[in-house]
């Protein structure tokens, strides 16, 4: 007969940062209140000791982890049967049978997770909804530096601009001091506190930062993107407020889908030139099976990052094509060309990679073509 094991009980004995450190051998950086990070991943491996991939997190007294890289996350008995590839009741018993070294890790965890909870400032939905409003409804012109980024990136001018009319975008100042003095001035000390966008022991919102907001379906959530590359491996690319929810640009008239990951491939589909609805799921792993009920008899394209980790999101037992045939969709997987492929870095391989190499090899033939042309004297 096997063991019964108190499942709750191991979660609240055993912290998840004690497994990381003791057990995989990690080491913690970027020690915040609520939020740590490592360079490995009990699911998808180690990454440089540099690099950061996974985030350990508590909120509300409840300590979960989460990779940036394959999108797995869980508790502690989740990370444990990934790494030693077990199902979740045997991960549970082992961790149950006691693990010696780590008793010193754990009370120091314990310890870290109390003072994380007692520092938490509630977030009001209400006035994070508020404060969605105050940026989306904004007079400000687009920021010019926002604006170079997003062209960087093969995002033209006019589809950014109408994202921004149909607010799936908005701008802050890019420089941080103006975009601070915008937010106190139009939203308020006060909201941006309440909503939990602003610590009450710090004196810029860490948005100030990251200018670039792009808003889920119907501005339930939000995020807010650095404009250049982070300068550290403990700088956060971009900050998430509000619920999970998915991206999405209707084109008028289509009965047609297409889904990618996040909004940068979303807003690169549309400059390909999609004639479907494009719905982005904020990653990989980071979707919900009802989001797609209504998508029965619908033609779904699943264009979804070409990596590891956005194949394993396609393809595993109850991945989006295993939930896309159950609703009855006409679901088919888009392949990536060889030619792109062989010659962009598997990290790149998304939609956004992929119009970034087509604007590449656009920008070659024309360089041939000028180079090809008869000179006159």
């Amino acid at each position: 007969m096997s063991e019964t094991v108190d499942f709750d009980g191991l979660k609240q004995k055993l912290p998840v940062a004690a497994f990381f450190e003791q057990v995989m051998g990690l080491k913690a950086k970027a020690m915040h209140s609520d939020s740590i990070r490592f360079s490995g991943c009990p699911a998808c491996g180690l990454g440089p000791p540099e690099s950061v991939r996974t985030s350990v997190k508590t909120t509300g007294g409840k300590t979960r982890w989460h990779c940036f890289r394959c999108e797995e996350g869980g508790d502690v008995i989740d990370a444990a049967a990934f790494y030693w590839q077990l199902e979740v009741p045997e991960a549970a018993r082992r961790l149950a049978g006691g693990l010696p070294s780590m008793g010193s890790t754990i009370r120091k965890w314990h310890i870290r997770a109390t003072e994380a909870k007692s520092k938490e400032t509630p977030r009001d939905e209400a006035a994070l909804r508020e404060v969605f409003a105050h940026i989306r409804g904004s007079k400000l012109p687009p920021d010019g530096r926002v604006m170079e980024y997003l062209a960087g990136r093969g995002i033209t001018a006019d589809v950014a601009k109408e994202a921004i009319k149909r607010g799936v975008l908005a701008t802050l100042p890019g420089n941080p001091a103006r975009a601070k003095e915008w937010l106190f001035d139009v939203v308020g000390h006060e909201l941006l506190v309440k909503s939990g966008m602003l610590r009450p022991d710090s004196k810029v919102p860490a948005i100030c930062y990251r200018p670039l907001a792009c808003f889920t379906h119907n501005a339930r959530s939000a995020e807010f993107r650095l404009i250049r590359k982070p300068q550290s491996a403990e700088e956060v690319k971009l900050l998430f407020y509000g619920p999970m929810f998915p991206y999405f640009w209707a084109n008028e008239g289509s009965n047609d889908y297409t889904i990618v990951e996040g909004p940068i491939d979303l807003l690169s589909s549309i400059v390909l030139g999609t004639k479907k609805n494009v719905i982005g799921v904020p990653g990989a792993g980071r979707w919900r099976p009802e989001w797609f009920k209504n998508l029965s008899g619908k033609s779904v394209l699943l264009a979804v990052d070409g990596d590891e980790a956005g194949q394993r999101a396609v393809h595993k037992a109850n991945g989006l094509l295993k939930v896309m045939t159950d609703v009855g969709a006409n679901v088919s997987v888009l392949t990536y060309p060889e030619p792109f492929t062989s010659v962009t870095p598997e990290e790149d391989w998304d939609v956004n990679g992929f119009l970034q190499w087509k604007l590449s090899q656009l920008q070659q033939q024309q360089r041939n073509s000028s180079c090809g042309e008869p000179s006159t004297r």
